[in-house]
């Protein structure tokens, strides 16, 4: 049998403090996975400006084709955070025109396609030219 008298309502701020606590364990969280997957750091030109997609599950993510230094071309992904608003992302995205040169931070990964094995980069962390570091 159910006891109903356990139940009880949240008020407004019960549920805003939730919200809040919720939203600081995500943040939190994402910080130390994108911590934990930044094995490695490049330094690229872009070459193009940024191109703005949705994944299929909804996440959003800049694409990103420049070259390194020595002229290798580089192709990076950085997939915003889950808490990261369009308007968050936009500011961002602004800022990646054709020439800036930034520093990624995070893991290769490695795909095959029409029998060719091509890497991209998972940028965890974007190092922008003003000296912002984004997650």
């Amino acid at each position: 049998m159910i006891d109903f008298s356990k139940l009880r309502v949240l008020t407004a701020a019960e549920h805003q403090r939730d919200d809040e606590q919720r939203i600081a364990r995500q943040i939190e969280e994402d910080l130390k996975r994108r911590r934990e997957w930044s094995r490695k750091s490049v330094t690229v030109i872009l070459a193009l400006e940024a191109e703005f997609r949705h994944t299929l599950s909804s996440d959003q993510c800049l694409h990103l084709r420049g070259a390194q230094a020595d002229g290798k071309t580089i192709a990076a992904t950085w997939y915003a955070p889950e808490h990261f608003t369009r308007r968050q992302v936009d500011a961002i995205f602004d800022q990646l025109t054709e020439g800036v040169s930034l520093t990624l931070d995070g893991y290769w990964s490695a795909a095959t396609f029409n029998g060719k094995k091509r890497f991209t980069f998972v940028a965890q962390f974007i190092r922008l030219p003003d000296g912002h570091h984004v997650p």
